[in-house]
């Protein structure tokens, strides 16, 4: 049974004499950029912030002000077995800031996300060695005409919940001129939920992409 880790938002208690701090989170070494926060700021993270509990996950929290530099506010460790709870929080802080952090922890149930990861083109049939791709999602389009050659990855990172119990389709176009060609319609069933990363080949008429995503299930 896997468990989550949900970052929900982080809220500036200090500084209150009008500081700007530069904020940063690592998350497993991983930078993820926050901004500008002052004095009762809060930031709200997105959904990409779930994160499966696979082993323990370190976050440290970085703050930078004007003209000087990085400093290490704290870190925290969220540890494999950590028993489920519906919110918690943690405080980064010293003698000058504080800043607190709200998360969950929870088990995989609930309604899922679709999460489209990367695209990757192995061939293309355009003259210019690339195509101008389009991905549609439930014929609503996610990924509209965006450039990509051989050999190349765009990345996507779009997450999108799942609100039917009817299947799911992800459809691939190339522009041809003043239209767009279908390349392939890949289906996913209700009942699929994933907890690894899955690949689907798109091939069709000397144009192949490997679009990689993952099917996740929220917190309740």
């Amino acid at each position: 049974m896997a468990y989550f880790l949900r970052l929900l938002n982080l809220h500036c208690i200090c500084p209150n004499n009008g500081d700007v701090d530069d904020v940063s989170l690592t998350v497993n070494e991983k930078i993820k950029k926050i901004g500008k926060m002052t004095y009762d700021d809060k930031y709200s993270f997105k959904t990409l912030s779930l994160l499966a509990i696979q082993k323990d996950i370190s976050i440290k929290l970085w703050t930078k002000e004007w003209l000087k530099s990085k400093f290490e506010l704290g870190r925290m460790l969220v540890p494999k077995l950590e028993s489920r709870k519906k919110e918690k929080e943690f405080w980064f802080d010293n003698e000058k800031k504080q800043y607190l952090l709200n998360y969950n922890i929870g088990l995989s149930y609930g309604k899922p996300v679709l999460i489209l990861i990367d695209l990757y083109s192995s061939e293309s049939s355009g003259a210019m060695l690339w195509d101008k791709i389009s991905l549609h999602i439930n014929d609503k389009a996610a990924i509209n005409s965006r450039k990509l050659r051989k050999g190349k990855t765009l990345i996507l990172k779009k997450v999108y919940p799942i609100y039917t119990l009817n299947n799911i389709k992800i459809s691939l176009f190339r522009q041809n001129l003043m239209h767009k060609e279908l390349l392939g319609n890949h289906i996913i069933k209700p009942k699929y939920k994933s907890l690894g990363v899955r690949d689907k080949i798109f091939d069709n008429d000397g144009s192949l992409y490997k679009l990689k995503y993952d099917i996740l299930q929220f917190l309740v």
